[in-house]
């Protein structure tokens, strides 16, 4: 439940993460100011077709920068914008004239996942540089982050890590464009491994969707150090081997799960 004080203080500051009150003349696409790739629940509404704002106050509470709002008249498209704006969150419509392009949203269905699923499908989006990652928690009515006990869903941590991550290191995620193409040795079909980079960053992700834990060989470019890598995800560190042709990287990859090392280009080392 969400106190009356947080919509309140919602509904006074209207924040966004600079502290501005969030507008836009597209009225089926507000983009948040927590950077360009944006974590989202897919929001049907209080009945369906109506939205409410406890419910994206609640949403936003959470941690999630956006909603998905998939259908409903024009009013509630436009109620639902409005309401975003007080709540500071985006809002897409994919069913307005105005609404995102296809494939700039992606949708995981959470029913039936397990939270280590959840979160290497949402890595798997970023890794394949997703610029909305929306949740579904496939209710009817509210925004289906609790149950009927008023207990967290299972799936909104894993959801919340992600959009804490992105949100956080929105920098980061902003600059990332594909490094140089790497060499998998070993590995399956349900394993993706990623190298990116940014002005002063290297950035390793691998995914892993399969229910073990596959061990992994990557041959990476010379261009990139074996020093001290740093996890993204938990802070410990990694060392490759080095060779002259470029690093070898071997690293048992959780299933199903996900890792994520970056390294500073300036030092060749820890990542400050």
């Amino acid at each position: 439940m969400i106190h009356r004080l947080l919509l309140t203080a919602l509904i006074v500051a209207s924040p966004a993460c600079d502290g501005s009150v969030l507008t836009s003349s597209d009225a089926d696409t507000l983009q948040a100011a927590s950077g360009s790739r944006q974590v989202a629940v897919w929001y049907r509404g209080s009945p369906q077709g109506q939205p409410v704002l406890e419910d994206l106050a609640a949403i936003r509470a959470v941690g999630f920068s956006a909603i998905v709002w998939p259908g409903g008249s024009a009013e509630s498209r436009e109620a639902a914008r409005r309401m975003g704006e007080v709540a500071g969150l985006a809002v897409f419509a994919p069913g307005g004239p105005n609404g995102p392009a296809p494939g700039e949203i992606v949708r995981i269905v959470v029913a039936g996942q397990s939270p280590d699923r959840i979160a290497a499908l949402a890595w798997r989006h970023v890794q394949e540089q997703a610029p909305v990652i929306a949740f579904d928690p496939g209710v009817a009515v509210g925004p289906g982050l609790e149950d009927s006990t008023g207990q967290q869903q299972p799936w909104v941590a894993p959801a919340r890590a992600i959009a804490r991550q992105l949100s956080i290191n929105a920098t980061l995620f902003d600059q990332l464009q594909p490094g140089p193409p790497v060499v998998v040795k070993t590995g399956a079909s349900d394993l993706q491994v990623s190298l990116f980079q940014t002005p002063r960053s290297w950035v390793l992700l691998a995914t892993n969707l399969d229910g073990h834990a596959r061990r992994v060989d990557v041959d990476l470019p010379p261009a990139v150090p074996a020093a001290l890598w740093a996890s993204l995800l938990d802070g410990s560190g990694m060392s490759m081997l080095s060779r002259p042709t470029g690093p070898l990287w071997r690293e048992e990859i959780p299933g199903p799960g996900v890792v994520v090392y970056l390294i500073d280009k300036a030092s060749d080392g820890l990542y400050p």
